[in-house]
């Protein structure tokens, strides 16, 4: 059997605090900061939420629709979109831990769970930060913020 790194398992145990801390906090956390609008969405990140332990960011984002959109595993309109994301900054890498979907009224349609159990980073963190992505820009305005946070 292999044996667990140490600091692996120290960052899954403040994973874990983390997570239960803030499903204790539920939403009475957050503060939304506008990071891209366009004709066809408006892209917010949770500052209140970010949280890092070394190389490792987890975020929030929010988008609402202007138009709403579809796709193949719902139904229904959506309206919302709330993604938690996990990225390695070391490597320029991310991916996504958590997606919910809202109607009209922010009402639940479906979320789900993206679990990791790779090691390999290439396959944990599945997708590159590309230049002039949305996500680059996220990662730009998170870490002037994090920043602030440290000192």
């Amino acid at each position: 059997m292999k044996r667990i790194n140490k600091d692996y398992l120290t960052k899954i145990i403040l994973l874990i605090f983390y997570f239960s801390f803030n499903s204790l906090m539920a939403q009475s956390n957050e503060e939304w900061i506008k990071v891209v609008s366009d004709e066809n969405k408006t892209l917010s990140i949770n500052k209140n939420e970010i949280t890092q332990l070394s190389d490792e960011i987890f975020f929030w984002t929010f988008e609402e629709y202007k138009n709403p959109t579809t796709i193949d595993e719902i139904n229904e309109k959506i309206y919302f979109t709330k993604t938690y994301f996990h990225v390695n900054k070391e490597l320029s890498r991310y991916r996504i831990v958590d997606v919910i979907y809202y109607d009209d009224e922010k009402n639940v349609i479906k979320s789900f769970h993206y679990s990791s159990s790779y090691e390999d980073p290439i396959y944990k963190y599945n997708m590159p930060i590309i230049s002039g992505s949305e996500m680059e820009i996220v990662m730009k305005k998170i870490l002037p913020l994090l920043e602030k946070s440290n000192n």
